[in-house]
């Protein structure tokens, strides 16, 4: 990278702004030989782009079987976040099948935090396999959890019946996030959610 007439070459320096500092680090130790101990899909794709970006051939095969191996909980994301950012199609729609598959893989903690033409583009394709494994995984767009501050919410989206505008997602439910209400439940657009001034009224009121 300092064999062409560069500010890098004139420098001695590199300069480096599209990439996290601890993914560089992460990089340049794998390529010292040290353990490649990624916490995160993002760390890991980010080792992969730096030895992209650099053309590091032995590190960026590796990463690459490692990103064609089975698909589990476990390397799903950084899998997903790997096929999206690089154009492999006929890997994101294994991504998109496993998520068809199981619905559950939109609950991770890191799926809410992947970028969101990411997660739309994820779900959509998921879709195309079979509609009826990402009914949980709909994308309630201009809700934000009241719970967790996520927004969209992904999931069911529970409402609270006796306070204005409060929305869970699903995990904050489950969790018994604001459990002293009843919560009414939204899969998506085409749950028939009651008017719930006119729900609460009948419910109070009705003899």
């Amino acid at each position: 990278m300092f064999s062409q007439p560069t500010t890098e070459a004139k420098t001695g320096t590199i300069v480096i702004t599209d990439m996290t500092h601890n993914a560089v680090k992460l990089a340049l130790d794998f390529c010292a030989g040290k353990y490649l101990d990624a916490e995160s899909a993002v760390d890991l794709v980010g080792v992969y782009t730096f030895a992209d970006k650099y053309d590091i051939t032995a590190v960026r095969q590796r990463l690459e079987k490692y990103f064609d191996t089975a698909l589990t909980l476990e390397n799903f994301l950084a899998v997903t976040m790997y096929a999206y950012q690089y154009s492999k199609d006929a890997l994101f729609d294994k991504c998109a099948e496993y998520l068809a598959r199981d619905s559950d893989v939109a609950l991770l903690p890191g799926f809410q935090e992947l970028d969101k033409d990411l997660i739309k583009a994820i779900l959509a394709k998921a879709s195309t396999f079979k509609k009826a494994y990402v009914a949980e995984a709909h994308v309630h767009e201009d809700f934000t959890c009241n719970g967790c501050r996520k927004t969209p919410i992904i999931g069911h989206r529970f409402t609270c019946l006796i306070c204005s505008n409060l929305h869970l997602c699903q995990t904050c439910e489950k969790n018994g996030i604001h459990a002293q209400h009843a919560l009414v439940r939204t899969v998506n657009y085409n749950t028939a959610v009651p008017d719930i001034h006119e729900f609460i009224h009948d419910w109070v009121c009705d003899p």
